[in-house]
């Protein structure tokens, strides 16, 4: 399976669920929030979940999205092999952008274990 049809799962998933998830593509600042693990990982924590709604809900005085946050999760392992070769790149989630396009890169960090994740991750951007 390819990293987009992949994504695409997810987003439909959680758009059934919830359609009026943060994200929206018009905000201005773009920020790649990565979490350093597997989607099923980074979902499940609830501060990642809670830094991405907030970040995603920022208005300005028109109303209108100052960010848009994207999430970026590390790549299943059969995800990885097109990645490593070049053929393919760290991408967001949502909007399925390149991460390193992004303004800003934050990472999310829960476990010591994912520190060499980071490093992965970016050398993938």
């Amino acid at each position: 399976m390819k990293l987009r049809e992949r994504y695409e799962i997810f987003r439909d998933a959680e758009r059934k669920r919830h359609p009026e998830l943060p994200g929206s593509p018009e905000g201005r600042a773009r920020v790649a929030l990565c979490y350093p693990n597997r989607y099923s990982v980074g979902m499940a924590n609830l501060g990642f979940q809670a830094v991405w709604s907030l970040l995603g809900s920022q208005s300005g005085q028109s109303g209108h999205s100052q960010i848009h946050c994207d999430r970026v999760f590390l790549p299943e392992d059969e995800d990885m092999e097109p990645i490593r070769a070049g053929r393919e790149e760290l991408r967001t989630l949502d909007a399925f952008y390149p991460a390193r396009e992004a303004h800003v890169i934050a990472f999310a960090v829960s476990f010591e274990s994912d520190y060499l994740h980071v490093l992965s991750m970016l050398k993938m951007m």
